[in-house]
């Protein structure tokens, strides 16, 4: 859920904060050097001012026993200035790791309806650019330490020198800090639209790269070049904004810097001609005044960067408040005088509106073969994508195995189910590696023996590199047929007790499909499988043919049952039959 406008600065950042906890070790020594390097810093001064009274006054013994001291005191510097960026850095490694990793197991946990809601592009672009700034914004941390440090003891230090010229180099600060923060509060907004069309670049790039085939053979290269050259000059244009109020608060950053560096020598050459002070103290002084308006320059800059980072931060927690599927339930049990799947009276819609499913109720029985066939757009995939809990139905129950998916863990539901759907993907690696994530432990034996089913083995063989082929941009280009029998035996391979079929065989020509039908229903044996027909041809063996139309079950029986009848499924027949008919003439021709 989006940041609400209403909660605090403070609020918004201190989402950050469970992410920072296992770091608080690194972070606290971090903040430990940063207060000594604080400290050293202002010793330098004290050193300048104490030197430089000695050596006028000819102590000599004192005044070597002070620089042999702070040699000392700069070896120490050098040993926490290591220890602070050795910190820092392994802090906010850390941090970006953490959150980068919580971020994507988060995301493969969110239901498929909240996924959908993303670009894939913009999720890469909150994973990467949104959390490099964050990361930046948290290495302010220990920064905060230091220059409070360093202002606090240069303040005490100056007015101990002499109240007057503390004041006087000073009383610019306060009216700095006001205008600074008005000046820069439209960064936020302007940071928020950078980040945002930033991400609709990425998703643009995406795109175009997955989608180079539509894009070289409908010629769209101008038109994808402009959408994408517009956003960059949007992007540029909010850039520009940017730079403007950077470019005005440089101005605010040079009157704080210089008008106390004409004062110190001015005012401060005055005191020391009076006898106010002594030349060591004006010279000390001279220093002491980077050491007051540094850290509030940092400060400063510190708000500038929120700004800027704020709307990174709301974007990545934006995904984190997504809720998850709910990962635990009711104790996943086969129940054995249960159906193997039913449905009773499920009513769906996608984001609860536009009703795909209607009163839908069916049986399967252990160890049946059941399809469902329909025209496009009736609701066939959707009952499969309920069965696998990648939605909830809204009304109604859906029971696998005797057990109720509203209450069952979706992990448990999906161990006891292998789905093929129409929509093949395969991972850019290995074939064997893409079949093995069908089951883990599997050996390579039963990995081959799993192809061989699906009747991919022959195909696999003749690659270069057989079974360690690897899938994917500057390697091998599978056909939609070889890439859906890798899919095929991928879940064969998962060796599940529900098969779901969601034309599985459609990319494959009739000599293939016919080959991997046989083997199919060799290794139906014994499971239930429920599949959505793409050739009705191919479920004439089938136990019980579900015949869906507007989105609910207006027929059902086996094949001879349904094609004696004036059904639709005879209707739907015909047409295929005659179609291929018409196929068969005009290759003839």
């Amino acid at each position: 859920m989006k940041a609400k406008k209403e909660n605090s600065l403070f609020e918004r950042l201190s989402q950050l904060g469970p992410f920072l906890r296992p770091l608080r070790g690194w972070i606290v020594l971090n903040c430990i050097a940063a207060f000594l390097k604080g400290m050293i810093t202002i010793y330098f001064s004290f050193a300048t001012r104490n030197l430089t009274d000695m050596a006028i006054n000819r102590q000599v013994s004192e005044f070597k026993s002070l620089v042999y001291f702070t040699i000392i005191i700069v070896v120490v510097g050098i040993i926490v200035g290591y220890i602070q960026k050795y910190s820092s850095v392994s802090y906010k490694g850390n941090f970006a790791y953490n959150i980068r990793n919580y971020i994507v197991k988060h995301f493969i946990e969110l239901p498929l309806k909240v996924k959908e809601k993303y670009h894939s592009g913009d999720i890469v672009s909150r994973i990467n650019n949104d959390i490099s700034m964050v990361t930046e914004l948290i290495g302010f941390i220990p920064e905060i330490i230091l220059n409070l440090v360093m202002f606090i003891a240069a303040f005490i230090y100056m007015y101990s020198i002499n109240w007057k010229l503390l004041f006087s180099s000073v009383v610019l600060i306060p009216l700095t800090g006001y205008l600074f923060n008005m000046v820069s509060k439209p960064m936020e907004k302007n940071s928020r639209q950078i980040i945002e069309d930033t991400a609709k670049i990425n998703a643009l790039a995406k795109d175009t790269i997955n989608g180079v085939y539509i894009l070289k053979s409908f010629s769209l290269e101008e038109i994808l070049f402009k959408k994408y050259k517009k956003n960059i000059e949007e992007m540029i244009n909010k850039g520009e904004k940017i730079v403007r109020i950077n470019a005005n608060l440089m101005r605010l950053f040079l009157a704080l810097r210089y008008i106390p560096q004409l004062i110190i020598p001015l005012f401060g050459g005055y005191l020391a001609i009076k006898g106010e002070i002594t030349v060591g103290q004006l010279l000390a002084s001279t220093q002491l005044i980077w050491y007051l308006f540094t850290p509030v320059e940092a400060i400063l800059g510190l708000n500038k960067q929120m700004r800027l980072a704020i709307p990174a931060v709301d974007r990545i927690f934006e995904i984190i408040n997504e809720e998850i599927e709910f990962p635990v339930g009711e104790k996943f049990k086969t129940k054995d005088n249960y159906p193997a799947i039913e449905f009773s009276g499920v009513y769906f819609g996608y984001n609860g509106e536009n009703q795909v499913l209607s009163n839908i109720s069916f049986q399967l029985a252990k160890g049946t073969i059941t399809a469902i066939v329909g025209p496009s757009g009736c609701g066939k995939t959707t009952i499969l994508k309920l069965l696998c809990s990648l939605y909830k139905n809204q009304e109604g129950n859906i029971e696998v195995l005797g057990n109720n998916l509203k209450y069952c863990s979706p992990s448990d539901i999906r161990r006891n189910i292998s789905y093929v759907s129409q929509n093949t993907y395969l991972f850019p690696t290995t074939i064997l590696e893409n079949i093995a994530y069908g089951r883990e432990e599997a050996t390579e034996d039963e990995i081959i023996k799993a192809a061989r089913l699906a009747n991919a083995h022959d195909f696999i063989t003749s690659l270069p590199n057989g079974y360690n082929t690897v899938i994917g941009d500057g390697s091998v280009k599978l056909s939609g047929g070889e890439q859906q029998r890798i899919s095929l035996a991928r879940a064969i391979l998962k060796d599940a007790p529900i098969l779901l079929l969601d034309e599985a065989t459609s990319a494959l020509d009739l000599e293939s499909e016919s080959l991997v039908q046989k083997s199919l229903y060799d290794f139906m044996k014994n499971r239930t499988v429920l599949m959505v027909a793409h050739r009705l041809s191919t479920i004439k063996n089938a136990d019980m043919i579900l015949v869906m139309k507007d989105g609910e079950i207006i027929e059902r029986g086996v094949h001879e049952e349904l094609i004696v009848r004036d059904s639709f499924y005879k209707i739907l027949y015909n047409k295929q039959i005659n179609f291929r008919d018409y196929e068969g003439g005009m290759a003839n021709a």
